[in-house]
């Protein structure tokens, strides 16, 4: 999205705001995770969501809007039945590895999932 909406000169500039916001990003969120994990439950690490979704839901209907003409697209129905059942091969076969050895059902759901989301 930077580079679509920034000049070649001033795209320099903004990676590196980008870069650097992204990184202290990364370092206060490990550090607050710590602080709010020792002094209060784990659980408040799923209500932080809350107020923060609700405040980037506010700032992002003010600041953002839509530049480019829209376009109606068809829903992909079938890829998106696809795409489920290919996942949830991967994932049932991965929590079955972590109970069970590699088996028949095992081997047989990720072949499937990779028969999926292979490129036709």
């Amino acid at each position: 999205m930077l580079a679509a909406a920034l000049a070649p000169a001033e795209r320099g500039l903004a990676f590196g705001y980008n870069s650097m916001g992204r990184n202290v990003g990364v370092i206060l969120g490990i550090l607050l995770g710590g602080v709010r994990i020792t002094f209060a439950s784990w659980r408040w690490s799923f209500w932080i969501n809350v107020p923060t979704g609700l405040v980037a839901l506010a700032v992002a209907v003010v600041v953002l809007r839509d530049v480019h003409p829209v376009q109606r697209q068809r829903l992909d129905l079938v890829g998106m039945v696809a795409l489920g059942a290919g996942r949830f091969g991967v994932l049932w076969a991965m929590t079955k590895l972590a109970t069970e050895s590699l088996s028949a059902a095992v081997l047989g759901s990720l072949s499937e999932a990779w028969w999926r989301w292979s490129p036709s």
